[in-house]
C-alpha cells in the first residue's frame, strides 16, 4: 500500500512541475518574448516522453507533448492552438497519405495523387538513328 501512495506522490509531483515549467513559459511569452529557438523549445518533447514514462500511456503523452508544443508555436492562443493541431497537424497529415496506399499506383484515382503520365521518348529522340519506333505498350491500367 505504502509502495502505491509512494508512487502516486511522484505522479503527481512531476505533472506540477511540468504545470509550473509550462506556466512560466506562457508568463514569459505575455511579456512578449517568443520561445521560439530557446531552451523552452525543448519543454514539449521531454513533458511527452516524461509523462510516457510516469504515467505509461503513450499516445496521450505523445498528444499532451504535441498540444504544448501547439501551444508555444501559437503564443499560448487556445483558438490558434486548436486550428494548428487539427488543421496543420491531423488534417494535413491524413490528406497528404489519403487513398495512395503508400504510393501503390492504381489505388487512387484522382488527379492529385496519380503520377504525371509521360509518353515514352521515341528513338529519335534518344538519338537511334532508325525509323521503326519501339512496339507501344497499353498504358491505360494506371500502371507504370
Amino acid at each position: 500500500m505504502k509502495k502505491n501512495t509512494s508512487h502516486a506522490l511522484v505522479r503527481i509531483i512531476v505533472i506540477a512541475a511540468m504545470l509550473v515549467l509550462v506556466v512560466a513559459a506562457a508568463i514569459q511569452c505575455a511579456n512578449g518574448k517568443s520561445l521560439a529557438e530557446t531552451a523552452w523549445s525543448l519543454l514539449p518533447p521531454v513533458i511527452a516522453i516524461v509523462l510516457a514514462l510516469v504515467s505509461k500511456e503513450a499516445y496521450s503523452s505523445l498528444f499532451i507533448g504535441v498540444v504544448v508544443g501547439a501551444l508555444f508555436t501559437t503564443n499560448f492562443h487556445p483558438v490558434a492552438t486548436l486550428d494548428t493541431v487539427v488543421n496543420t497537424g491531423l488534417i494535413s497529415a491524413i490528406a497528404d497519405n489519403a487513398g495512395s496506399a503508400h504510393g501503390a499506383p492504381g489505388l487512387c484515382r484522382s488527379p492529385r495523387c496519380m503520377p504525371e503520365r509521360r509518353s515514352p521518348p521515341s528513338r529519335q529522340e534518344c538519338g537511334s538513328e532508325s525509323p521503326r519506333s519501339a512496339p507501344r505498350r497499353d498504358n491505360s491500367s494506371g500502371f507504370p
